[in-house]
Formats: C-alpha cells, structure tokens, sequence
C-alpha cells in the first residue's frame, strides 16, 4: 500500500485466542506463517533488447568487384549470382560469429552463434 509517496510495509498476521480458566482470564498470542509464495520464473524475450547487424558499410554492394560498370550492366538475372557485398577490407560475410550472454543473477551462460 502506497500512502502519500510513503511505503507500508505489511505487518504480521496475528492469532489471539483468549481463554478463561476458572475465572483467570489470559491471552494465547502467535504469528501466522502462510504457505511460502511460488516464484515464478519471468522470461523476456531478447528481441525487444538486441538488435545484430551489419554495418552499413557491409551493407552496400561492392561495384567494381561485382563487375557492375554502366556500360555492362545487364539485367537482374545475369548479375544475381556476381554479387560482392562491403566496400571495407574486412569482410564479414561467410564468417561465424558467437555472443555469450552472462545473467547478472544465477551467473548462468548462454551462447548465441549467427553467421552473416
């Protein structure tokens, strides 16, 4: 319960029992366990906190390794299969790549491998 920006913390449950014996008049007074609450395991799926892909520069099509010049290009069929992506030195395209995501909590590790 939230009161004025102020927490309330719950307070135990209390069983009283009031018990008269020949005229003496007492209190029998103890704290009540409930059952233990079951924790649920909460899962979130990793989609809407990474995103993996190539730079830009990966990206575009290399022309001149394609053998794409305006005097020679022909129709999407012929140069389909000629295709040269990135304009870097370092490729990426055909390597393997692995993440290793580590939980803060249990310190379990799970692996993600992708290949571009």
């Amino acid at each position: 319960m939230i009161l004025i920006g102020h927490i309330s913390n719950p307070s135990p449950v209390w069983e009283i029992e009031m018990i008269n014996e020949n005229g003496t008049v007492f209190l029998l007074n103890k704290t009540v366990d409930f059952a233990p609450t079951i924790e649920r395991e909460i899962s979130k799926t990793v989609k809407r906190f990474m995103y993996i892909s190539s730079a830009l520069l990966q990206s575009l099509i290399d022309q001149e390794k394609s053998g794409m010049n305006n005097e020679t290009i022909g129709s999407a069929d012929q140069i389909k299969n000629n295709i040269t992506l990135s304009l870097q030195k370092e490729k990426i395209w055909g390597r393997k790549f692995k993440i290793v995501l580590k939980s803060k909590h249990s310190r379990k590790e799970n692996g993600l491998a992708f290949k571009f």
